[in-house]
């Protein structure tokens, strides 16, 4: 969970337009449309924030999607759109959901917020929401080189690596599908800014921290956003990026 209040607030002033949320956004419904012709389908926000994405899901004649988090600030703007959002911690999921009655869970940028002792937990409980053949959607802050005040301000606890995903997927019943790092095209810039908020930490009081959520100008974000669907499009398998991207499948043979 976020640990700044302001932060929900330039998450849902930024999330419908702002070209990273844009281009993860769209990296999930590609995901979601490219399995599933039915909308009727159940898909299940796990740490939904502001509710951007769940607004995005529906547009696209969705029907059945839900969504929780524990932020009661988060909460209230989904409220505030008018999201009939539930409240309750991640680690509560199997309290408030029945096994086998997802087919899609969604879990951006949630579980950089836990210690590494919970991440295999956390999967193997979506494990068990899961239809057999269902989709667990991850996206998660990697590699330390990308960490800066973004991640304080944030409240990132951990940033990834290949290898950490895939010890925290290692459930018998899941199978990796997609696992691939992005932005690749603007890694080196992003790097930079990090790098150079690194150097400047010590010189700032924590309650000043800021997180890199704010929008360019509207050409410049414009251009951003197009290099990075482009490049989502174009590159199946990138070497190092600021976040990364997963799928996972549920053997499609199991019941539960």
């Amino acid at each position: 969970m976020l640990n700044n209040k302001d932060e929900y607030f330039y998450m849902a002033n930024a999330e419908r337009d702002f070209w990273w949320y844009k281009a993860l956004h769209e990296q999930v419904i590609n995901t979601i449309e490219g399995k599933y012709k039915n909308k009727d389908i159940m898909i299940l926000d796990a740490g939904c924030g502001t509710g951007g994405l769940i607004e995005k899901i529906r547009e696209k004649g969705y029907k059945n999607v839900k969504g929780f988090d524990l932020s009661s600030d988060a909460i209230e703007i989904c409220r505030q759109r008018g999201l009939d959002i539930d409240q309750y911690h991640l680690l509560d999921i199997l309290k408030n959901n029945k096994t086998n009655s997802c087919d899609v869970i969604i879990c951006n940028d949630v579980v950089c917020y836990f210690d590494e002792s919970e991440h295999k937990t956390i999967i193997s409980n979506f494990e068990k929401l899961l239809k057999p053949g269902g989709l667990i959607i991850l996206n998660v802050p990697a590699l330390n080189i990308f960490s800066g005040t973004h991640d304080k301000a944030v409240g990132i606890v951990k940033r990834f690596t290949r290898k950490m995903v895939s010890n925290m997927t290692s459930v018998d019943t899941l199978e990796i599908i997609r696992e691939v790092f992005w932005p690749f095209s603007l890694a080196i810039p992003i790097a930079f800014i990090r790098i150079y908020q690194k150097l400047l930490i010590n010189l700032i009081k924590p309650e000043h921290y800021v997180s890199d959520v704010s929008m360019p100008n509207k050409s410049l974000n414009l251009l951003l956003y197009r290099i990075v669907n482009i490049e989502n499009k174009l590159l199946k398998w990138k070497p190092f990026g600021s976040s990364l991207f997963v799928v996972l499948e549920k053997n499609k043979s199991l019941s539960r």
